[in-house]
């Protein structure tokens, strides 16, 4: 029986991060979590992003997944299990 794997933390997966105010885009791997920040790698160095602030787009096994920075926000084991099933699925082709 092939069971689904649980998203435990977001470091280690690719993302596209949306700013809400102004639609700004950056993209990189996430390498860092606190409860309010993530801490991504991109081409051009190291950035802190407040969760609350931004959408962020996860890229998981070909999937890209949508997820608003307000839900994420909290601890990270604790945020991801309480919004898990609120993400919204896209097609990896556009």
């Amino acid at each position: 029986m092939r069971r689904n794997k649980r998203i435990v933390s977001l470091v280690g997966y690719h993302c596209m991060v949306i700013k809400k105010s102004d639609g700004t885009r950056l993209e990189g791997l996430i390498i860092g979590e606190t409860a309010n920040t993530v801490l991504i790698r991109t081409p051009k160095g190291l950035k802190r992003i407040p969760k609350k602030e931004h959408l962020f787009e996860i890229v998981r096994e070909g999937e890209r997944w949508v997820a608003n920075g307000e839900a994420l926000s909290g601890m990270p084991a604790q945020s991801l299990k309480r919004i898990r099933h609120n993400w919204h699925k896209r097609s990896s082709r556009g």
